[in-house]
């Protein structure tokens, strides 16, 4: 075995003993609700407007994984507690707190290994199986550990391994079965169609902080009722997206609970080279150098992208370290744009070039879309916008049912998987392949050392934005509504919406 690491992240409190989970954490309940009185009195109420983002919220406070985000956005302990990294950072080792399984029985780290193996067994989470690409092997090698070889540095799998999809669940049967562990908060029944979802305390959870204190119910709802029902007192968080909703948020003063943020997150347009004239490369590239991304990334009060990776990405270089040009003035571009449609067979009067832009339905994708269609007319290209629904939009784009869309993509943890994967060959409907790209991601996924894969993936993305797979636009916001009265928590690029913690476990509450 290499050598390892410094440790990190040891549990301050005694690990439970199986089966003494219930009556203890029934104990601890009827204290916290002696000492806090009217904390469990009403609900929490939580609204989302995307429901991808409130299935993951729900999904985070029900189960428990190796690791998990605390309030503030950091990784620490769950499952594990505590884990080592090799000073080559090609072995993770994290050892295991002696927690029952749900029916009382010790998990050991063997189940705990075929629970990861099922989570990322195709079809299901394409996206988590793609962020441990470096992963070569899980293994347990004792009852108490469970030890990862890489293929490269992954500074980002602590975090990878906190989300959701990556939980400890129940999975198989008879002798190869494996139990699950209890979150703070468990599903109570099902829901009407609008109506919310319930999540109760479950009194199952062993960890230290024990189970959630008062109950949750959460729902989707669209931005403009969402911004109606907080103004009237009717739910106590909402939980905007990146982009969409804001103009609707902004109705609400920071004072009385609007909180934006930067999002780690891309507005970019895709484009499918599958459908004509978009497989010409000459069509692809006037219709990026038309954009006049500072133009339009101000309109949204956001700082404009050059890269399909925005900064801060665990060991990666910040936008612009690696020498990218400035941007060409104005006529320059426009001029340049023109050249190539009249090479490609548009000369922008007797015929013109006409683009598909497929887009959501929010006030601020429209007002985006008016901003495209400005600058690229300047050029002789023709917009026609087709709108669809969030989820729409994303099932027409993995179908390859559209000319150019508008994508805004965001990741869970600061690694530059997320905004790439889906661009690889093979992964999209698009007819997106280029070659030069794949082979420099590939060969990222075999660097000796992490600055080594970071010049490997800042390499194919410059092969995917020469060849205009992608146009990167801008850096977008996310934004929430919260009562002021509610310090537990402030919404941050790594912290969503914590149910769990905002429901009073870990020791905290809203």
């Amino acid at each position: 075995m290499r050598a390892m690491g410094a440790r990190t992240g040891e549990a301050a409190r005694p690990a439970v003993r199986p089966g003494a989970g219930r009556r203890w954490t029934a104990v601890a309940l009827l204290l916290l609700s002696a000492c806090r009185p009217g904390d469990t009195d009403r609900p929490l109420m939580v609204a989302f407007t995307d429901p991808s983002d409130l299935e993951r919220a729900v999904a985070e406070a029900t189960s428990v994984g190796l690791t998990r985000r605390d309030a503030a956005g950091r990784v620490v302990p769950a499952l594990a507690r505590s884990w080592r990294v090799s000073n080559d950072g090609r072995f993770v080792i994290f050892r295991l707190r002696p927690v029952p399984a749900i029916g009382g029985r010790p998990l050991t780290a063997a189940e705990v290994v075929r629970a990861l193996e099922s989570a990322v067994r195709p079809p299901r989470a394409a996206p988590t199986r793609a962020l441990l690409g470096g992963t070569l092997e899980a293994q347990a090698p004792i009852p108490e550990v469970v030890e990862f070889r890489l293929s490269t540095p992954q500074p980002e799998l602590a975090a990878v391994l906190a989300q959701p999809e990556l939980a400890v669940r129940s999975v198989g049967a008879g002798r190869r079965r494996v139990a699950g562990l209890a979150g703070p908060l468990r599903l109570e029944g099902t829901a009407a169609r609008g109506a919310p979802l319930r999540l109760v305390p479950d009194l199952d959870h062993a960890l230290p902080g024990g189970p959630a204190r008062r109950e949750v119910r959460v729902l989707r709802l669209d931005p403009e009722a969402a911004v109606e029902r907080f103004v009237a007192g009717g739910v106590d968080l909402v939980v905007g997206e990146p982009l969409r909703g804001l103009e609707a948020a902004a109705r609400v003063p920071e004072r009385q609970g609007r909180v934006v943020a930067p999002a780690r997150a891309l507005v970019r347009l895709v484009l499918n080279r599958g459908e004509e004239p978009l497989a010409d490369l000459r069509v692809r590239q006037a219709l990026a150098l038309a954009l006049d991304r500072a133009r339009i990334a101000a309109a949204f009060d956001a700082e404009p992208a050059s890269s399909l990776l925005p900064p801060g990405l665990s060991g990666f270089a910040a936008e612009g370290e690696d020498g990218d040009p400035p941007a060409a003035p104005a006529d320059d571009r426009e001029a340049r744009a023109r050249a190539l449609l009249a090479e490609a067979g548009f000369d922008g009067t007797s015929r013109r070039l006409r683009v598909r832009l497929a887009a959501g339905r929010s006030r601020e994708e429209t007002r985006l879309i008016e901003l495209l269609a400005t600058d690229w007319a300047r050029v002789g290209v023709d917009v026609v916008a087709e709108r669809r629904s969030s989820e729409g939009l994303r099932r027409a784009v993995a179908e390859g049912a559209v000319g150019v869309a508008l994508d805004v993509v965001e990741s869970p943890v600061a690694a530059p998987t997320p905004f790439l994967w889906d661009l690889t060959c093979g992964r999209n409907r698009l007819r997106i392949c280029v070659p030069a790209a794949d082979a420099w991601w590939n060969r990222s996924w075999q660097a000796g050392s992490l600055a080594e894969r970071m010049a490997a993936v800042r390499a194919a993305e410059r092969e995917w934005r020469q060849d205009v797979a992608a146009i990167p636009l801008f850096r977008p916001a996310r934004w929430w509504l919260k009562r002021p009265a509610n310090r537990a928590w402030t919404p941050g690029i790594d912290r969503i919406a914590p149910l769990a913690h905002l429901a009073g476990a870990d020791g905290a509450g809203a």
